[in-house]
């Protein structure tokens, strides 16, 4: 588990295209290529966030698409060894600021009913469950599992927030 003192958020680049292929491979729901995680890194309409450490390379991502004054986010992603170091909720800090920035008022989200810690996690950040979308979610065992539509409000006092 890397110290949270020791790990870096930026903005994804199109040199991360690779790294993020890599990690997401199997990934049923975020299994993109290199050229498919460039594209999605250079879209205007995206915001792709990066956790970093000088020894491991990105430890985890969180990347959101934006349309007019809201987002939703498509994946956020902690590597196993990383997890409970506050990674995620840093990611999650960061992105609140950057849609603030860029006049964002809401983010969405959609989670399994089953994963109680990201459950727990987005509850934590102020999501609130709105909506439930039956068998949502297909598990390899062929289970299919609900999905829940989470939201939250973007604090607007966030725009212009200076970061480090």
């Amino acid at each position: 588990m890397p110290d949270p003192a020791s790990v870096h958020l930026r903005d994804a680049g199109p040199d991360d295209g690779d790294e993020l292929a890599r990690l997401t491979a199997d990934q049923p729901t975020s299994g993109r290529t290199a050229v498919q995680w460039r594209s999605w890194i250079a879209d205007a309409a995206t915001i792709v966030l990066v956790a970093e450490t000088n020894s491991d390379g990105i430890v985890g991502f969180v990347d959101v698409r934006r349309a007019v004054d809201e987002a939703e986010i498509i994946d956020l992603w902690v590597a196993p060894l990383s997890r409970r170091a506050g990674i995620a909720l840093a990611l999650l800090d960061r992105l609140a600021i950057d849609l603030a920035d860029c006049g964002t008022a809401r983010l969405f989200l959609e989670v399994a009913v089953d994963n109680a810690p990201a459950r727990a996690l987005y509850t934590r950040q102020g999501f609130e469950d709105v909506a439930r979308r039956e068998a949502y979610y297909t598990r390899p065992s062929v289970e299919r599992v609900d999905a829940l539509l989470m939201v939250r409000d973007i604090d607007a006092s966030k725009r212009d927030h200076r970061r480090e």
